[in-house]
């Protein structure tokens, strides 16, 4: 984990500044005389990049992965997530006390999104939606949930034998 430099204001700072890039060329296409308007029309790019790299893509799954671990969490707290701040700084008392706690949610964290996907962003009961459902998690046998069974390897196999025909057979149709 790095928190220096740039890190040390902002946690995401090459998000910050691809956002700055969509700003600038925005204003470099509001610069320009196409039509009546010039490129004012293109405000929404901007806009849309900055809120899938904050909400949708970028910085989400970049935490997801990584709010697992206490000490992020302590950098968490301390630090902005996209806009370069001033950054809190925590005393080690408080921060010796923020690890404790941090360190029992994070297990609870684990244990609960035991089996999701994508670091808990999806949670376990979605697997149900996928191939086969995947196996059923401990949890799930304990809690009577039917869930359908994950799909034998001899099954397996077979699917993926008669993938590799129909492709092969493809190939020689043409």
């Amino acid at each position: 984990m790095i928190d220096t430099g740039l890190w040390r204001i902002t946690r995401h700072p090459n998000y910050f500044g691809d956002c700055l890039l969509w700003i600038g060329i925005y204003l470099m296409a509001c610069g320009g005389s196409t039509g009546p308007a010039g490129g004012y029309w293109t405000f929404y790019s901007p806009l849309l990049m900055t809120f899938f790299l904050r909400v949708l893509t970028g910085v989400v799954i970049n935490e997801a992965s990584q709010k697992r671990k206490p000490s992020y969490r302590v950098y968490m707290h301390e630090t902005n997530c996209f806009v370069p701040w001033f950054y809190k700084k925590i005393g080690s008392k408080e921060r010796e006390i923020l690890m404790a706690k941090y360190k029992i949610e994070c297990e609870e964290y684990v244990k609960k999104n035991k089996g999701s996907i994508l670091w808990g962003l999806y949670k376990r009961d979605w697997k149900k939606y996928l191939y086969k459902g995947g196996p059923p998690d401990e949890e799930e046998n304990d809690a009577n949930v039917n869930l359908p069974a994950a799909a034998s390897d001899t099954t397996k196999v077979n699917q993926v034998d008669n993938v590799f025909n129909t492709t092969n057979n493809l190939k020689n149709a043409d």
